[in-house]
């Protein structure tokens, strides 16, 4: 029987990969932070924000300013599309206790990481350039490749 499996490929050479994500690799190599500006956007808590700070980046922690920001999937009966208000209030108090948790870690890890809150879509260019950009879970919150993606109807 013909496996439809791939063959495994020869190992390659590291300087020819591409990281989609961060992952520790079996020698200890990883991308080198220190010394890099690095944008963390979608910070929630911070924990990708400390982390790139362990290593010696100059960070930047993004977040939404607002929960009407954040575009969800309009599933079918969601409260997010039977009552969009109190969907906002609950995200709000959400984002706001993750928030917290930031600030929290920030204080207590004696961080020296700045903090911009804001439009995901409109970044202002007074943040300046940076070496590398960490996305947590965010583009699942775009409105997608063209205006009204997601508007298009319920999915339910």
């Amino acid at each position: 029987m013909t496996s439809i499996f791939v063959d495994p490929w020869p190992k390659p050479r590291i300087e020819d990969c591409f990281w989609y994500h961060t992952m520790d690799l079996p020698n200890g190599g990883q991308h080198p932070m220190a010394g890099k500006r690095l944008l963390d956007i979608g910070t929630a808590s911070g924990f990708l924000t400390w982390e790139a700070e362990r290593a010696g980046a100059d960070v930047v922690s993004f977040d939404l300013d607002h929960a009407r920001r954040q575009k969800l999937l309009p599933f079918k009966g969601s409260v997010y599309c039977t009552d969009r208000a109190e969907s906002e209030r609950q995200r709000e108090a959400f984002f706001n206790s993750q928030k917290r948790s930031y600030w929290y870690m920030h204080h207590s890890l004696g961080s020296a990481a700045k903090v911009y809150y804001g439009d995901i879509e409109n970044f202002p260019p007074e943040l300046g350039q940076f070496d590398v950009a960490l996305f947590g879970s965010v583009f699942r919150t775009l409105a997608g490749p063209y205006p009204g993606h997601w508007q298009r109807g319920a999915v339910g």
